[in-house]
């Protein structure tokens, strides 16, 4: 028989600890206690370098690392494989001679799965190859059934942590592109850039003249290729596509191809290149390369993207700032039809022009013609906290005074102090011949309102499904693994009946949460109905009946007039009726009483919902039926729940040509009013 209190701790570290590293940590210890052994590591899989790696449980743990054919190979179709640490062709591992200066000969390999996919390995070392006892055996290979999904979450978490800082990167990048002027100083922020973006040694950037590539600047062990040159034709055949080209083993690459051969020149054993284009022209191309044979992710090629166009469009802009007519009218050319408000100030910062998208923009705003000392004119201006920001700070007033300010973000504020506006703000001046004199100041700035908003939904959507999905998925996994390791749990009647509960419950909860996302997601576009004859009565008793619970709030039905019926979508009006009823149910007392009351208004149908629960605050009532919007005091309730409900109901209602109106006051219940229109899905 399986320790089932072994399985419980287990199940305890992975369903309540966030931190998977002190989780594994915990894991670890549990395993080798359990297998009486002092040695032991955890092996994770690592496809950009096909091989299976060792976790870092503290700062002394070696980096070892075990062919991933090799693992695959063993674990293939087995729970668990013990070893003989002297038998060829494991001594030849780097791991496994590591293991001869501890006096280990023996080991213990358990897989670590998610959905069938080989995760990690749990390695066991002892100091000979005896067979570790069966009963521990069966232990082991049970417990090793559940990191495997925190494993898999934090590898989304490392996902998502990885696109943050290249997206960061990339940021910082814009910023700083935009502040420097010099060529010099820019071909150096966009080497930094690629090595901080890929964590390459070596970069470099060429520029393409006269059917001539040219090295014109390089970090790392790509310096000593700074003005070499070779010719384009011999670059095209991995250069041409728009895609970039990525060799992650060089010591397999074609030794014919000019790249191959540069790349064993200066020691690189992987590299990636791409062409900067800027508007269909090739003007140069991007180098990273690394000393070790690297896989890139995914997300390191898609940003070295962005960073080849942004340098692109960054470096043709400086290339035509110094061969450019200092004319009015050939600026104007050059920026009139950037997508982006684009003005020129002159030297005493006065407006002299502005581009097409100026106008739109002023006009679409309702700002006045500005100088470079109040680009804004009136209106007020604050940083992104609310602080109300001088103009003397503002990016032309300093690009005005010979300062080449960095690009803020800042809100424009109505005369009533509502927020008008957020927009990206950069400026940089231009010097008269004597370099110090500003003989002008060039104002660039962008309505980012929309980014922000979108930003701030999307973060508050991931917070909101990751928390509330997970509840349900720690649950169910946690609850499966224990039957699946303890089948006599079903002889016992009073367990069997409360795991099926659990199951029942909690995939009952993930499926409702699953559905609010999807339908979220219709309400917002098409939505069909499929209008019958609904009694709307009959539909209200049914989902009381379904709902309530014998240790909740009682419920009853008023409805004098009988039989209520009209030709709407059967499933989505029930879908409104279930999520009324249903949070009066969860913002009610166990001892409260909810009233639901059915009848006709001339040629609609009247629903009314009430509770005597916690209510809502005055101030948040106009708020309800926003997506993800709770209470506060529905939060403080922990009551659970997306906040997707109240907008989809609303959306149906909608739908039919009806309207949901709330009635409610904190600590005194709610109620909830919907008016249908008998005939209201034929004129949805």
């Amino acid at each position: 028989m399986i320790d089932v209190a072994v399985l419980e701790e287990v199940a305890e570290i992975f369903a309540s600890r966030r931190d998977v590293d002190s989780a594994l940590a915990r894991f670890l210890d549990l395993a080798r206690r359990i297998a009486g052994c002092e040695f032991g590591g955890i092996y994770l899989r690592d496809d950009t370098r096909a091989v299976f790696h060792r976790w870092a449980e503290n700062r002394d743990t070696p980096s070892l690392h075990l062919p991933r054919e090799l693992v695959e190979a063993v674990f293939a179709g087995v729970t668990q494989r013990a070893f003989n640490l002297d038998d060829p062709p494991l001594s030849e591992l780097p791991a496994v001679q590591r293991a001869y200066a501890y006096n280990l000969h023996g080991a213990l390999g358990l897989p670590l799965r998610h959905d069938d996919a080989l995760v990690g390995v749990l390695a066991l070392a002892f100091p000979t190859a005896a067979t570790v006892p069966e009963p521990t055996l069966r232990v082991l290979t049970a417990v090793a059934r559940f990191p495997a999904a925190a494993i898999v979450h934090a590898r989304t978490q490392e996902l998502a942590a990885r696109r943050a800082r290249l997206g960061t990167a990339l940021r910082q990048f814009g910023e700083r592109a935009v502040a420097t002027s010099d060529v010099a100083a820019l071909h150096q922020l966009i080497l930094a850039t690629t090595v901080e973006l890929t964590g390459s040694d070596q970069a470099s950037i060429t520029e393409v003249e006269d059917g001539l590539v040219r090295v014109i600047a390089g970090i790392g062990k790509d310096a000593a290729l700074v003005g070499t040159t070779a010719p384009a034709a011999m670059l095209l055949e991995a250069l041409s596509a728009h895609n970039p080209y990525v060799v992650p083993d060089v010591s397999a690459g074609d030794p014919k191809q000019l790249l191959i051969k540069l790349a064993k020149r200066t020691g690189a054993a992987s590299f990636m290149a791409l062409a900067m284009r800027h508007r269909e022209r090739v003007f140069g191309h991007l180098f990273a390369g690394a000393a070790e044979s690297y896989r890139y992710h995914p997300e390191e090629v898609e940003a070295m993207r962005i960073l080849a166009s942004m340098s692109a469009a960054i470096l043709e802009q400086r290339h035509a700032q110094a061969v450019a007519d200092r004319l009015t009218r050939r600026l104007a050319d050059t920026i009139e039809h950037l997508p982006i408000l684009v003005e020129v100030f002159d030297g005493r910062g006065d407006f002299v022009l502005g581009n097409a998208a100026s106008q739109v923009l002023r006009d679409r705003l309702g700002l006045a013609r500005g100088t470079a000392l109040a680009p804004c004119g009136a209106v007020r201006v604050t940083q992104l906290d609310g602080e109300l920001l001088p103009p003397e700070l503002l990016p032309p007033a300093q690009a005005l005074r010979g300062i080449h300010p960095s690009p803020r973000e800042v809100v424009l504020l109505k005369p009533d102090g509502a927020p008008l506006a957020t927009t990206l703000m950069a400026a940089a001046p231009i010097f008269a011949v004597d370099g110090k004199t500003v003989e002008s100041v060039v104002l660039a700035f962008q309505d980012v309102s929309a980014l922000h908003e979108l930003a701030q939904e999307k973060e508050r959507f991931l917070r909101v499904a990751a928390h509330e999905l997970r509840t349900p998925l720690t649950a169910l996994h946690a609850t499966t693994q224990l039957i699946e390791v303890d089948p006599a749990a079903f002889d016992d009647p009073e367990r069997r009946q409360g795991l099926l509960a659990r199951l029942r419950r909690q995939s009952l909860r993930l499926v409702r949460l699953v559905e609010q996302l999807l339908d979220s997601v219709r309400v917002d576009g098409e939505l069909p109905l499929r209008p019958s004859d609904v009694d709307l009565t009959a539909m209200c008793r049914d989902v009381v009946d379904m709902i309530l619970t014998s240790d909740g709030p009682r419920a009853v039905v008023d409805a004098a007039a009988g039989a209520v019926v009209g030709r709407w979508d059967a499933v989505r009006i029930e879908q409104v009726v279930t999520n009324l009823v249903s949070n009066a149910v969860r913002y009610s007392p166990a001892d409260g009483l909810i009233h639901v009351v059915v009848e006709r208004d001339g040629d609609r149908a009247r629903l009314s919902v009430r509770d005597d629960g916690i209510g809502i605050p005055a101030a948040q009532l106009d708020q309800l039926f926003t997506p993800f919007f709770r209470g506060s005091n529905a939060q403080r309730a922990n009551a659970g729940g997306l906040g997707l409900g109240l907008h989809i109901a609303r959306e149906i209602v909608h739908r039919h040509g009806g309207t949901i109106e709330v009635a409610s006051r904190e600590n005194g219940g709610t109620t909830f009013t919907v008016l249908l229109p008998l005939g209201a899905a034929q004129v949805s």
